[in-house]
């Protein structure tokens, strides 16, 4: 079998993407929904990226070590040649997490978006150069209207009715886990939670103002009331949630105001 200087190139970063599928759960169910078989341009990568997809929609978690079943089943329609890669490939990441060798699934994931989002780009340029080559205006400006962006999911949707998915989101206590602060004090609070966590987001003079003895946390780590950050009218950074970066970071607070005693609900 030979290999072009095009598929030697992609080859790195297609077997990492499908050693990420097979192991990981959670870039599975990240990656899956934005991978297109076409975007993969090693038969092997493409052929086992398209089992594990078929894995995931069925069971909703990586084939792990089942992987090597789904192979020997499929082995019999592959070409001898084309059988022997793809062995070799799942026997070198059988061997890599037998050493215990760490996986980055954030980072797999910048970079299957970013692979993703090229390859789509390069596929959408050859078609409509093909149509160009041939004359065929109206197909180019199909294809440039077909075109569907590559997009990162931002929210998951769970299907309240499957009791599995339910009972699993619910479990995945892990997902959970937000930030620990550093220091004494993170060790003494130990990790924050999602749901420990409450923000109220709406304009000006909307009601979403707090009691007094509301507690927010500073860039040092301190704890203060708001009645306290109110009274000292030092506009200190605190913590807060940067929904473009899906970070929690440092920012001034921009306005401080007392309304006095309101009567509550």
């Amino acid at each position: 079998m030979t290999f072009t200087r095009h598929e030697i190139l992609s080859g790195d970063i297609e077997k990492r993407i499908v050693t990420g599928l097979i192991v990981d759960n959670k870039f599975c169910r990240e990656a899956v929904p934005i991978l297109r078989p076409k975007y993969f341009q090693i038969d092997y990568t493409r052929k086992v990226a398209q089992w594990v997809a078929d894995y995931w929609k069925k069971y909703k978690k990586a084939p792990g070590k089942d992987i090597q079943a789904i192979f020997q089943s499929e082995e019999k329609i592959l070409k001898p040649a084309e059988a022997g890669i793809i062995e070799e490939f799942l026997k070198e990441i059988s061997s890599q997490y037998e050493n215990d060798v760490n996986f980055n699934a954030e980072y797999l994931l910048d970079q299957t978006y970013k692979y993703s989002e090229s390859r789509s780009y390069e596929i959408l340029k050859d078609q409509i150069e093909g149509s160009l080559l041939q004359g065929k205006l109206d197909k180019a400006a199909e294809v440039i209207r077909g075109f569907n962006k590559v997009a990162k999911e931002t929210s998951r949707w769970v299907n309240p009715f499957d009791r599995a998915e339910v009972d699993k989101t619910l479990d995945d206590d892990a997902s959970d886990n937000l930030f620990k602060l550093p220091g004494a004090l993170g060790e003494l609070i130990g990790t924050l939670k999602r749901e420990w966590l409450i923000a109220v987001m709406a304009p000006m003079k909307r009601g979403k103002c707090v009691g007094g003895d509301t507690k927010v946390l500073l860039e040092n780590g301190r704890l203060v009331t708001i009645r306290d950050l109110v009274k000292s009218g030092k506009k200190e950074n605190v913590i807060s949630f940067n929904e473009n970066t899906q970070k929690f970071e440092s920012i001034k607070v921009s306005e401080l105001f007392d309304n006095g005693i309101k009567e509550c609900m």
